[in-house]
């Protein structure tokens, strides 16, 4: 059948890519049963889930951090409503592991329908924020250090010896 292929097609054409490429779409009538028509095989890298388990997009959602769902609700009704770039940023626990993962988005309205689908990607950023936090770390120690008199440094040294 025609769709299918075309499915195949793009299945190739985005195995190699790191993101999650997909379709998430949401009517607004049934606002509680988002769906993803069609993602990457990333899939399976970013939330260990084929694409035919994240259909379902409420099995992606459970694995936001409690406390970022609420900023999930919020950027997608933000998106849905003004029909804007969906961008976001957030933790999700995936097979008990900690990640972050960035979404980056743009919706469309289907028709004349409540139907909104946003195409885009989903890449995780777990390794970049953890860099980013070790340098922030960085730099207030080097504040610190830059903040403490010579002196001081020398006199515990000193007697720290014996």
């Amino acid at each position: 059948d025609k769709v299918q292929a075309e499915r195949d097609k793009m299945v190739r054409r985005t195995a190699l890519v790191p993101a999650m490429i997909f379709e998430f779409e949401i009517d607004e009538i049934v606002f509680d049963e988002p769906t993803f028509p069609w993602c990457s095989p990333a899939s399976e890298r970013i939330f260990g889930k084929t694409a035919e388990e994240l259909a379902d997009a409420r099995v992606m959602v459970d694995m936001i951090h409690p406390r970022d769902r609420c900023s999930f609700v919020d950027s997608v009704t933000k998106s849905r409503v003004n029909l804007t770039m969906w961008q976001w940023k957030g933790r999700f626990i995936v097979d008990g592991v900690n990640k972050v993962l960035r979404l980056t988005s743009m919706p469309v309205r289907r028709g004349n329908t409540d139907v909104v689908r946003w195409t885009g990607f989903i890449q995780d950023v777990t390794e970049t924020e953890r860099l980013l936090q070790v340098e922030e770390h960085s730099k207030i120690l080097r504040g610190i250090y830059e903040t403490i008199p010579g002196t001081i440094l020398f006199e515990i040294g000193y007697h720290g010896s014996g």
